[in-house]
């Protein structure tokens, strides 16, 4: 029996024929949705036809504008398509350029901080420039230039390199090019002579990259930039550890540090042996805290750094409420976990010292109200802690602090 015919089996002389009678863009728009076959064939009308309306407009530059616009789009969605056929309006658009008036950027140098690495990868192939980028004005992130490499030939190049360009795409949160680069045999599980692994740098507390904010925000417009940060940090994460990196290794360093109430928010404040789950926790990712707990299980919140930390003390002493209060969910049985063995602070003790009252007010209200006048190993009850904290940044939360504990029966001799 003859299978049904349909409109994408018509033959391609029938479908031109109908093609040329739609008057509505939007129309073949829809029908390049249907099938693969379809998409392929009338795509190239679709681009005429949007520079054809781009022409009645009043705009300057408006053929090179209407291009530029699909080339953002392609790189938003890393569309190979797309870009292929952008590539047949070079006389247009010089892709060896810059897509913007107001920044040095190159085409390829977007397509790569855009994290569209299929992009990227056609743009080195036809020549695009990786020279006047940004990468110059990036003083805490490592150049791009073995990323590019990695990017435009990924079987012609070292282990070594491989790695490299893994470790970048890491550090700048770019999970679709951390899978591209996967794909090809970058190893997750490499580890540098520091001791730190891809998952570690990764998770590790830092800033985002300059324009990080900028492009994105035109890109996902309604989305905050921190949200998006911490959304890609967990697709990388979640990449990695699919391909086998090992998410309880600890940090193989010697770091020694004392932490005290001058460590609120301070970047310095890190320890030996952290594990990804300390990073995460202290860089304020309750959904790759979240993901680790789904993929190892609880006791990954319990484990203990060099310096006899827990997750939950980094998340508290880095001001991250939302993490803090996640960690603390998921054990009920213990409303107020001790966070450091060395000398029995409790989290309690901790959200005190840096007077987190919304912490502080949570860890009371679900059964810590008995360790209000709970001594740590020195002697130190929650009060001492907050009554230590000289942050004066933070006056108006410890005043809060003190009369939450106060209202708790805290006792000031």
């Amino acid at each position: 029996m003859a299978e049904p015919a349909n409109f994408a089996t018509l033959p391609t002389e029938v479908l031109l024929l109908i093609n040329s009678n739609l008057s509505d863009t939007g129309d073949i728009n829809a029908i390049c949705q249907l099938t693969r076959r379809l998409y392929h064939l009338f795509l190239p009308e679709v681009f005429d036809r949007h520079l054809a309306w781009a022409r009645t407009t009043n705009r300057p530059k408006k053929e090179r504008d209407s291009l530029i616009a699909i080339f953002l789009h392609a790189a938003k969605y890393n569309s190979s398509n797309l870009i292929q056929q952008l590539f047949c309006y070079r006389e247009i658009v010089d892709f060896k350029g810059t897509p913007f008036s107001h920044h040095s950027i190159t085409y390829l140098h977007f397509a790569v901080s855009m994290d569209a690495p299929v992009i990227a990868s056609h743009l080195m192939k036809h020549g695009s420039s990786s020279e006047f980028s940004i990468d110059s004005l990036s003083t805490t992130y490592p150049d791009l230039t073995p990323l590019y490499m990695a990017l435009a030939r990924p079987y012609l190049i070292t282990q070594h390199e491989l790695n490299a360009a893994l470790r970048i795409a890491c550090s700048y949160a770019l999970p679709r090019t951390t899978s591209f680069i996967l794909a090809r045999g970058a190893d997750a599980r490499a580890v540098s002579i520091y001791g730190i692994s891809v998952l570690h740098a990764t998770l590790t507390c830092r800033a985002r990259w300059r324009f990080f904010d900028e492009f994105y925000a035109y890109m996902e417009p309604s989305v905050p930039p921190a949200t998006l940060w911490e959304e890609f940090i967990w697709a990388t994460t979640k990449s990695l550890v699919s391909y086998g990196a090992d998410p309880r290794l600890k940090i193989e360093n010697s770091r020694m540090h004392s932490c005290n109430t001058k460590c609120w928010q301070s970047v310095n404040c890190e320890h030996s042996q952290q594990t990804p789950a300390h990073l995460a926790a202290a860089s304020g990712f309750a959904s790759v805290l979240r993901f680790l707990v789904k993929r190892v299980g609880l006791n990954v919140l319990e484990e203990k750094n060099g310096g006899g930390y827990t997750p939950l003390y980094g998340a508290l002493v880095q001001g991250h409420d939302v993490a803090a209060t996640y960690i603390l969910r998921q054990q009920p049985h213990i409303p107020n976990p001790i966070v450091r063995t060395e000398d029995n602070s409790t989290a309690l003790h901790i959200a005190s010292r840096f007077a987190l009252e919304q912490v502080v007010t949570y860890i009371l209200e679900h059964g810590a109200t008995n360790d209000i006048n709970r001594e740590d190993s020195k002697g130190r009850t929650p009060l001492h802690e907050v009554l230590s904290q000289e942050n004066l940044e933070r006056e108006y939360e410890v005043v809060g602090t003190l009369h939450i504990l106060a209202k708790a029966g805290a006792d000031p001799d």
